[in-house]
């Protein structure tokens, strides 16, 4: 048991190492560039797009464990969160929590 810990917490900190190297040669790289300017803005779009194609492929055809889930829980789970979202002033944590609960308790009382 005692070995199994520190390899598991190895994991974490390799797998965390290795996100972080980019993400600090990003902040490091992107000193001194207008954070308005036509790429950041194509780059800040782009990637928008690309986080609402995986938002509407995991609700339209998810695969899967959520391929397992009827359509009314994802939609009833994704409608919470995003009025919850709006409602808190556009607070990330607070449309995530609220969409979790949303989905699990639509999926014991659905039963799908």
């Amino acid at each position: 048991m005692h070995d199994s810990i520190w390899i598991w917490l190895s994991f974490a900190i390799m797998g965390t190492a290795a996100s972080d190297i980019w993400r600090f040669a990003g902040v490091l790289l992107s000193r001194g560039v207008d954070p308005e300017s036509a790429v950041i803005l194509w780059v800040k779009d782009v990637s928008t797009a690309l986080v609402a194609a995986l938002i509407a492929r995991m609700l339209l055809s998810p695969t899967g464990a959520l391929a397992g889930v009827g359509d009314a829980v994802r939609f009833i789970a994704f409608g919470t969160g995003l009025v919850a979202f709006w409602l808190s002033g556009r607070r990330l944590a607070v449309g995530l929590l609220a969409a979790e609960a949303a989905f699990f308790a639509a999926h014991a009382i659905l039963g799908q």
